[in-house]
């Protein structure tokens, strides 16, 4: 039972490690992109089946998001293939 226990654990801190890493790509390609003010703006809420959902305490930094969302989609997906959509939402 112990080496099951020790197999889940391992699973599940080998897909958190998975996740910061892709974290912390999509926040490098967002720093370069996006200016300062957007940025304390706008926060990752989750990563699903290809979709990165954002989300925003502001609808006026959801606009200015959405003028560059193409250009951070092309620039993530050039780090992490397999992320195909960018969503947000206010929140």
């Amino acid at each position: 039972m112990a080496v099951h226990i020790k197999m889940l654990l391992d699973e599940y801190l080998n897909k958190a490690k998975n996740e910061l890493i892709t974290i912390s790509r999509i926040e490098s390609v967002i720093d370069k992109i996006l200016n300062n003010e957007t940025i304390k703006h706008i926060k990752i809420k989750k990563i699903e089946k290809g979709d990165i959902f954002f989300i925003s305490d502001s609808s006026t930094f959801i606009y200015t998001f959405n003028l560059e969302k193409k250009k951070l989609l092309e620039e993530i997906s050039k780090k992490i293939p397999e992320i195909k959509n960018i969503k947000i939402e206010i929140g």
